[in-house]
Formats: structure tokens, sequence, C-alpha cells
């Protein structure tokens, strides 16, 4: 009595949890199959063209993005604190990135020397043109933008105008781009890049249909998809990219198939099972294996090839993603969540 009581708490969409699981340790495979196959390392592929499935993994991220934009903000409603927004964001974010920005730039100097220090920098303040250092930065730069036109809806009358063009404007700037020679500047491809932007939008379609309550409600069915999705994206890669070719179509039938797992996982419930805890494990960790796992395997391969009795592609590949995972889960438990939380207390959140 007299004390207000704090808001509800959302309940965790597990589905979604075991999904960023996912598609961290599809890209982990795929970057340990290219780091690997490089000269200095083994020099062949482990898993070969399979890999290139694992790209997909960044797709259902993107997909899985707007879909939690679209529920944490209850459809982009303007009722929505948008400077929370931006305070959640930041701390859940960006100083676990400037941890690792500053921690690989610190270890890559000691080991070989002279670096080039401005891809870091572009990293560190994620800056919308020029290659960045470490390579996964680029897909949190694109976050930024569709992170800004969150805000906008929120914040502005028709801040939902920026959002729509965020949305629906890379297909015709592509197809002026490709067929025309028009708007071909970096930083035009960057803001609206038609596979990442699409896969925003198929997000907020799904997000959209699980506020109306139109998903499938079967825990079955999304476990199925959640524990065959891996097979689905590399098999799709390998069979059925190569037949479409680079371009609109595969970008339509990428967004599709990843839209079709999320959908298909959000029927999932929380159980007792060592599958949950292990999917609920790698979901939370995601963002640290996915921010780490470069620096791993790069570690790890310059170790196997020395060590002589280890010197097979095959299984030095297997064992880098195992200790990448690793090594990722104990960053989250050690490091990320406890800088989280002194973040958020920090802010007052």
């Amino acid at each position: 009595m007299g004390s207000e009581s704090k808001p509800a708490r959302r309940p965790e969409i597990v589905g979604i949890q075991y999904l960023r699981g996912i598609a961290a340790l599809l890209v982990l495979i795929v970057h340990s199959d290219h780091m690997l196959r490089q000269e200095k390392y083994f020099g062949i592929p482990y898993i070969g063209d399979f890999s290139n499935g694992g790209n997909l993994g960044v797709d259902l991220f993107f997909v899985i993005s707007g879909f939690i934009m679209f529920h944490i903000t209850d459809g982009f409603s303007p009722a929505t604190d948008s400077r929370k927004f931006v305070r959640r964001r930041f701390v859940r974010i960006i100083p676990f990135l400037w941890l690792s920005i500053i921690s690989v730039f610190v270890l890559r100097t000691l080991v070989r020397g002279g670096i080039d220090v401005v891809p870091f920098v572009r990293a560190f303040f994620l800056w919308p043109v020029g290659d960045v250092d470490p390579n996964p930065v680029w897909t949190l730069r694109h976050e930024l933008f569709f992170y800004i036109c969150t805000f906008c809806c929120l914040a502005f009358r028709r801040g939902a105008l920026v959002l729509a063009a965020f949305l629906l404007l890379p297909i015709p700037i592509w197809f002026l781009k490709s067929q025309v020679g028009f708007l071909n500047m970096e930083l035009i491809s960057n803001i609206f890049n038609v596979q990442a932007n699409t896969s925003f939008a198929m997000g907020i379609l799904l997000g959209w249909l699980f506020q109306k309550q139109r998903v499938l409600s079967n825990h079955w069915i999304g476990s199925a998809a959640v524990i065959a999705s891996p097979v689905l994206l590399m098999c799709f890669e390998y069979f059925i990219a190569p037949v479409v070719g680079p371009g609109v179509m595969k970008c339509v039938l990428t967004t599709l198939i990843c839209g079709v797992i999320v959908y298909a996982s959000l029927g999932c419930i929380p159980t007792q099972s060592i599958a949950h805890r292990i999917g609920m494990l790698l979901g939370n960790a995601s963002y640290s294996i996915y921010l780490s796992h470069e620096t791993v395997i790069s570690f790890t391969g310059i170790l196997f090839v020395k060590m002589k009795w280890l010197n097979h592609g095959a299984v030095a590949g297997v064992l880098s993603v195992m200790l990448a995972l690793l090594f990722g889960i104990l960053v989250h438990f050690i490091i990320e969540k406890p800088m989280i939380k002194m973040m958020r207390k920090w802010v007052g959140d």
C-alpha cells in the first residue's frame, strides 16, 4: 500500500532466444571455415560451400531484431518512452561493444605489431561508411540505422515515415544502382541494404502477427523449426541460392525462409528439458559469442597449426567452434552480464 508497483516484466519468448543462439552458431561456423581455409592456417575449407549457409545467420539476426523492436515498443507506439528506449539500447549494446573493440585492438597490437587504427575507430563510433574492425561490427552499424528509425517513430509525430522509407526504398534504390548506375554511393548502399532492411521488415510483420495472436501455438512445430533451421539454411544456400543467383529473388527467398523459421519458433514454450536450458544459454550469450568468436578462432587456428598432431582442418574447425562457444559463454557471465547490470543501475533503469 502506498508504494508504486513496478511494471510487469514482459514474458520471454523462448523461441526467439533459441534462434539467437542458432544464428550466432551459424555465423561462427561460416567464419571458422572461411578463416581456417586461409593459407596461413590449413588452406582448405572443412565443410565446403555448405558453410555459406552460415551467412544466413546474419539475416536471421535481422529478422529477429525487427521482431524485437516491434515487440518491445508495443508496435512502435508513441506511448513508449523514446528516451527510455534509447537508454536501454545503449546500455544493452554499446559498453560491451566498446570493450570488445578495445580488447581486440590491444590483442592484435601486442601479437602483430603495427595495425591500421582507422577501421577500429570506425567500429567504435559505428561510422556509416568504410571497413570496420572487428568485422562483425558492420551488422551493429546497420542495426543503428534501424534503431534511429525506431526512435523517430516513438519521438516524432510523422516519424513512421522515416521507418517506412528505410524499409521500402532499398529495392527501388537497388534497381537504380544496378540498372542505371544512379545513387551508387557507399553511404546510400549501407543505409538502404536490400537484404538487411527486408529482413527487418519481415521481423516487424511477424511482431504484428504475434501482437494480434495470429501465430502457431504449437511447441512441437516450433521446436522442430528451431532444430532444423541450421540444416534448412545451409541447404538453401548450397542447393537453391546458386540456381536463383544474387539479386532480388534470392533476397525474397532468404527473407521468406528466415521469416517462416522465426514464425514457427514463436510457438515454443519453456520446458524443464536440457535442450531448453542449452537453447536459452546460447541465446543469452549470443552477443558475446558474436563479438568474440573471430579472435578465438584466429588464436586457436595458430595454435592448432603448430600442434602437428592436430594439423587437420576439419578437426581444428570443430574444436575452434566449440572453444569459441565456450569462450563467448564465459565472457557473457563474467563480463557482459555484470556490465549491463552495473550500467542499468548507473542510468537508473
